[in-house]
């Protein structure tokens, strides 16, 4: 009786087992990307509060986390991208600001119309009549006109500390004797409260590196756009041409052209372009404001320890005059120990990732002062338990005459397009964001961080709104009056080609200025102006049109020379071929076909996996691409464009100096040291197998760990050694900066692979050189030929096959390399490593321009294709015989 009552038992147990995964399975799910399975941080755990009661309000929903690959660099972008493409997005998806525009255009979002308002009377506006979404009518134009395209809406904003403000270290301002809660408003005012704030290191005890007045971040728009706003000048405009006489109507971002003012004509169907703005007179002043915070040499007056400039008399002599007391003094040079400073910018010369952490920067106190967006001090304070009584902040300050002004970016929400997604599951997204946006939301994620201990940290209004004014009133006055001293709230231009732009030209512009003293700001941005309209802009339709003639030309011309070379090579192939040339003896049918059968499987599996993607692919070359939606086609008009594009020569020619050096380093090196290999008397298996023993390790492992030897501080490996060795000598030095400088860049990401590859491929080249028979070398000796004489009459002629086919292998992987660049550069600094293999990854995975990158590998390819002809060509006359053991 007993066992039947287990087995009952043990049924009743499954069938409850069954009906949970029942019920779970019958939820319905939203792949939410801001909610996060295991939180580290408080702002996260209030992030998740929100939707974990929305979870409790409606239990037949279940919101999960979403997953994307995680991709480094500048390109991290893209993990989101290729979520997207395998049908893994996030429902409920995040964004910035500046991307809302390009991924609607690429229909990656579903319209939100239908939940928050239609344009009823066709009048291409949303009326506050016609919306039904309240919030939607309190959100500020500047934001909506990134929300949407033209009248159909696709993203919501979403606050999240995104005020861009200088934070910085109350305890740092009295140590120097600065007043906390007086804080500079102008540039000049900035600029000498930073002097105050900068120290050597033997000014401040248990600071290495000592510390720096500001930092601003040089290589991204954190360092460039806010130094334009706050000269007032701008970054883009908007402009239309008035067909009717060729005039140019512009305004700023914000605003929209309906009419031409001066003649009233109607241009609301025009189509409506952008420009650069930041090449002005208000631009090439902030630039030249950012020079001197980087570059401008100071000194402390000896006997008040305040600050003043150095002329250029005073650096030229050597001796400096007091404006405070009228002495001379001795100027002691710009070292650790020397009395002048240079800047008040923070430089890290260190390679370290965490000394780029900027939250660990302004932690440690390297820097007293910093531009960034508001919500980073509570990262700060989490993660390394700092009071939130030592921070405050402040606007950014400003030239003479221009009101205060700040860059609010909130994030966007958006619901992703899917395939397969019914009605209903998209509405319960919609449900979601719409939740998560509520004023109910905001006060319970303010609640959670308040019971954390964090409420001073959380927006002042925020406070307000969810009726905390006892912490409200305990917050610092600097705090709590920062908006309300901002007069002017920029954001970062969404228009196509700004994501171009803000990671390739403007850090490009402030990037040379903070590492080259004497840089052409003029022509810096100029340059930039140029290059960002060219981003802009494109190529108008009439250009186009006088281009494609010739363009499908050249396209067919380079198609038949591409099949041509494809025969060739098969052709070279043959049996038939090679018994033409001599080079090799007739066989029978059977012999001749049957390796042919065997390697037909082999052949077709590569044909399905490799060359019938590659012929779907190619078709996107002649398309304007998108990820979701209708491709438009284009023809040739790619390829147009790309041919007109100079930064795709910049890319060809940086790419055959890396083939030129992998040539150069990496393909002559393996046969120098099998030489070697062969000619040492003793040691030689182990000597092999140490060579060898690099080629067994993983190739990023390598990457990262040569990395580390590229460390340019002081304390790096290749640094140690090279100090170290020319102190021997009595040379000074501080060593290199090797990945950060552009004129060594590229050599120091060849060398890596050639110290993992060259024990391999020497073992080869060894295997060869013991085959030939040593009587050749004994008569050439008989013969009076030297050692090089012997190399070049013997040594290379009977090694010649395997250089050949090397040679081919090297040069063309040269050309598709671009692993060891993204791990080790990125493609930088300052697009000194932007090869065409990465050119062709950022074009596709990062700025969306699938069809450009398709048409720039076709080019790759047909470049390639003939030199692997001329090469085959060689190679089939090359008879290949088994080699004689001597």
């Amino acid at each position: 009786m007993r066992k039947h009552w287990k087995h009952l038992a043990g049924f009743l147990f499954l069938c409850l087992c069954f009906s949970v995964l029942s019920a779970e399975a019958e939820k319905r799910t939203v792949v939410c990307d801001i909610y996060t399975e295991n939180p580290f941080s408080l702002s996260m755990q209030s992030n998740n509060a929100a939707f974990d009661e929305y979870m409790r309000r409606h239990p037949d929903v279940k919101i999960r986390a979403g997953t994307r690959l995680s991709v480094p660099g500048a390109a991290w972008r893209s993990g989101k991208l290729m979520a997207v493409i395998g049908g893994t997005a996030a429902d409920v998806w995040s964004m910035y600001f500046h991307e809302s525009m390009k991924y609607s255009e690429q229909g990656l979002m579903v319209p939100l119309n239908q939940y928050i308002g239609v344009d009823r009377n066709g009048d291409g506006k949303l009326s506050d009549d016609e919306i039904t979404y309240e919030p939607w009518k309190r959100i500020p134009k500047e934001f909506k006109i990134a929300c949407m395209q033209g009248d159909t809406i696709y993203a919501l904003p979403y606050y999240g500390g995104s005020l861009q403000v200088i934070s910085y270290r109350r305890d740092l301002f009295r140590q120097a004797g600065l007043d906390p809660d007086h804080c500079p408003e102008h540039w000049d005012d900035l600029y000498r409260t930073a002097q105050r704030l900068t120290f050597k290191p033997r000014e401040v005890p248990g600071k290495e590196r000592g510390q720096a007045g500001l930092h601003l971040s040089p290589g991204s728009v954190l360092g460039f756009n806010p130094l334009i706003w706050s000269s007032g000048g701008e970054l883009v405009r908007k402009y239309k041409i008035n067909p009717n006489n060729g005039k140019i109507v512009e305004t700023s971002m914000l605003e929209t052209i309906e009419r031409d003012p001066a003649t009233g004509d109607d241009l609301r169907n025009v189509k409506e372009r952008w420009r650069a703005a930041f090449n002005s007179e208000q631009g090439r002043a902030a630039m030249r404001f950012f020079h001197k915070l980087r570059w401008q040499r100071w000194v402390k007056d000896p006997d008040t320890g305040e600050p003043f400039d150095l002329t250029q008399e005073m650096l030229a002599s050597g001796v400096a005059v007091s404006p405070y007391s009228g002495k001379n003094f001795k100027l002691t040079g710009e070292g650790p120990e020397g009395n002048v400073y240079v800047g008040v910018l923070l430089v890290n010369n260190s390679g370290n990732d965490e000394d780029a952490n900027i939250t660990r920067l302004l932690a440690e106190g390297r820097a007293a002062m910093f531009l960034h967006y508001r919500g980073y001090a509570i990262t700060i304070i989490e993660q390394y338990g700092l009071a939130p009584a030592q921070f405050g902040f402040f606007p950014m300050p400003t030239a003479p005459g221009v009101p205060s002004c700040s860059n609010r970016q909130p994030g966007m929400l958006a619901i992703s397009r899917k395939k397969n997604r019914t009605p209903e599951e998209e509405r319960e997204a919609w449900n979601v964001i719409r939740f998560f946006l509520s004023e109910e939301s905001e006060r319970l994620r303010t609640s959670i961080l308040v019971d954390g201990g964090k409420g001073e940290l959380v927006p002042p209004d925020f406070l307000k709104a969810a009726g905390y004014m006892d912490i409200y009133h305990s917050l610092p006055e600097s705090w709590r009056t920062v908006e309300e001293r901002i007069r002017v709230f920029h954001t970062e231009p969404f228009n196509n080609g700004w994501s171009e732009v803000q990671m390739e030209t403007t850090p490009n512009i402030t990037g040379r200025i903070f590492e080259d003293e004497h840089a052409d700001i003029d022509a810096l941005l100029a340059a930039g102006a140029e290059d960002a309209n060219a981003k802009f802009e494109g190529w108008t339709e009439s250009e186009l049109k006088r281009w494609r003639p010739l363009a499908w030309l050249l396209v067919v011309c380079s198609l038949v020379l591409f099949l041509c070379g494809i025969f060739l090579i098969v052709r070279n192939m043959t049996p038939k071929a090679r018994r033409r040339a001599g080079l090799s003896p007739q066989k029978s049918f059977l012999k001749t076909y049957s390796l042919f059968v065997l390697a037909l499987p082999a052949v077709c599996a590569v044909l399905l996996w490799q060359y019938y993607p590659l012929l779907r692919g190619s078709v996107m070359a002649f398309q304007n691409y998108k990820i979701s939606g209708n491709h438009l086609y284009v023809g040739v008009d790619n390829f147009i464009m790309l041919f007109g594009n100079a930064d795709f020569y910049l890319s060809m020619l940086r790419t055959f100096y890396y083939v030129g050096l992998t040539i150069l380093i990496g393909f002559i090196a393996p046969i120098f040291l099998a030489f070697l290999l062969t000619e040492i008397p003793r040691f030689k298996i182990l000597f092999r197998t140490i060579f060898y023993l690099p080629s067994v390790t993983s190739s990023l492992v390598i990457m990262f760990l040569w990395k580390e030897f590229y460390d340019p501080s002081p304390s790096g490996l290749l640094n140690t050694l090279i100090i170290k060795t020319a102190s021997f000598f009595g040379i000074e030095t501080i060593g290199f900066k090797y990945l950060s400088d552009p004129r060594l860049a590229m050599i120091c990401i060849i060398i890596p692979g050639v110290w993992a590859a060259a024990g391999s491929g020497s073992l080869i080249y060894q295997a060869a050189l013991t085959s030939i028979p040593p009587d050749m070398y004994e008569a050439a000796e008989i013969d009076g030929a030297g050692f090089f004489a012997k190399i070049r009459h013997i040594t290379i002629p009977m090694l010649k096959p395997l250089i050949i086919i090397n040679f081919v292998g090297v040069f063309i992987g040269a050309f598709h390399a671009m692993q060891n660049i993204f791990v080790l550069t990125g493609g930088g600094p300052y697009n000194a490593t932007r090869v065409i293999g990465l050119d062709i990854w950022y074009n596709a995975f990062v700025y969306l321009k699938f069809g450009m990158a398709t048409a720039m590998a076709w080019v790759l390819g047909l470049m390639l294709i003939g030199f692997t002809v001329m090469q085959l060509r060689i190679l089939s006359k090359v008879e290949f015989r088994k080699a004689q053991e001597n």
